[in-house]
């Protein structure tokens, strides 16, 4: 007797078969029933699971997603500069195409159709991805202009748009034909003369030259929900960058996604920032960005209150409050907003943030002001 799959073990099933079936047929001619035959399930057995044809494909461009995600994770944890480490994207991209020939068609179909056709959601999921690999190459260029690696006078912005732009041709050359050499054998040329250019160097534009994130830091603690930016298609890193540079040494950035943001995590973490991203709560992460101080060395570890019973939370706070000295500051998660708390440290000096999580925890930030 077959053994009887778990309703996650199911889904997977779903998406895979899919996926694998979308190397064949088009978007348009991919059907339930297909799907179904594909894993030997009825249509009302597969409907338990998704609904329609298009949340099958949601489902899909999320199993995408989290595999580059897990992909760009493993290159930023393991390889060195942005050569080594735009070649470890394309590898990776390249490697997940070719197990999944599939998925380039997904892209092909939106393009093609110029999200007229496909579903908006879905639309979005796809722009998400394509913005996202234009934006961690984007960085990755930034960095190495702020190294000295890379001249001053090249666009950063722009780089990122034409590595993109050269391994989505390379994928539309190998969809349409089936008998050229494999993409792996192709990925180190193609960073190579990406990065040549590079070093050769071409003026920035005016709106690179005149960035904004020169901008004085003034806030301590900050709150950021990127879902409207992630709901339009757009990658929301820019605008975490943007918000971190209005934070004090000190400051800290509380960032709300339906998602945990690793790229974004292992950008950052590479940056000097200290981040805590801890379990989903209703389906959404809240992830700690804290700013990466003048003096270069990381901020402490965020203290966790959240489990002890009340009023112990509170105590540890007047606690860490009465040892600060001047210019010295303590972040923690508490159970709930701290309203009793304020006028005690209000008294004592103390200067304090707040932001309320959605699950109903607090984000705590209190420092005692230089003299």
């Amino acid at each position: 007797m077959p053994t009887r799959l778990s309703t996650q073990e199911r889904k997977a099933q779903i998406v895979l078969a899919a996926l694998n079936l979308l190397s064949t047929v088009s978007v348009d001619c991919l059907t339930t029933r297909m799907v179904a035959g594909a894993i030997g399930v009825s249509q009302p057995a597969l409907f338990k699971h998704f609904a329609s044809r298009d949340a099958i494909l949601h489902a899909v461009m999320d199993h995408v997603r989290s595999s580059l995600e897990s992909s760009v994770k493993t290159v930023f944890s393991t390889a060195k500069g942005a050569h080594e480490v735009a070649q470890g994207l394309l590898e990776g991209l390249f490697r997940f195409a070719e197990a999944f020939p599939g998925a380039p068609r997904l892209l092909f179909y939106d393009a093609a159709t110029s999200g007229n056709e496909a579903p908006p959601s879905l639309h979005a999921q796809l722009l998400l991805i394509v913005s996202r690999q234009t934006t961690l190459v984007t960085e990755l260029v930034r960095d190495e202009i702020a190294a000295g690696t890379i001249p001053e006078t090249v666009d950063a912005g722009r780089a990122g748009e034409l590595f993109v732009a050269l391994l989505q041709g390379e994928l539309l050359r190998w969809h349409l034909d089936s008998s050229a050499r494999s993409l792996l054998d192709r990925a180190p040329g193609i960073v190579d003369f990406w990065w040549a250019g590079l070093l050769a160097g071409q003026p920035q534009s005016v709106n690179e030259c005149n960035s904004v994130r020169s901008r004085v830091a003034k806030e301590a603690l900050v709150e950021l929900d990127v879902r409207p930016l992630l709901e339009a298609g757009v990658d929301p890193f820019e605008a975490i960058t943007d918000t971190l540079g209005t934070l004090q040494p000190n400051g800290s950035l509380v960032l709300v996604a339906p998602f945990r943001p690793g790229p974004l995590i292992a950008v950052l973490e590479g940056r000097g920032h200290t981040v805590d991203s801890g379990e989903p709560t209703g389906g959404l992460f809240t992830t700690l960005i804290s700013s990466k101080p003048d003096s270069g060395e990381p901020i402490q570890s965020l203290l966790d209150l959240r489990d002890l019973p009340m009023p112990e939370p509170l105590e540890a706070i007047l606690v860490a409050a009465e040892s600060m000295l001047p210019g010295e500051f303590t972040l923690a998660r508490l159970p709930r907003f701290p309203r009793l708390l304020i006028p005690m440290l209000e008294s004592r000096g103390i200067v304090w943030s707040c932001v309320e999580e959605p699950c109903g925890a607090a984000i705590f930030h209190i420092a005692r002001p230089s003299a």
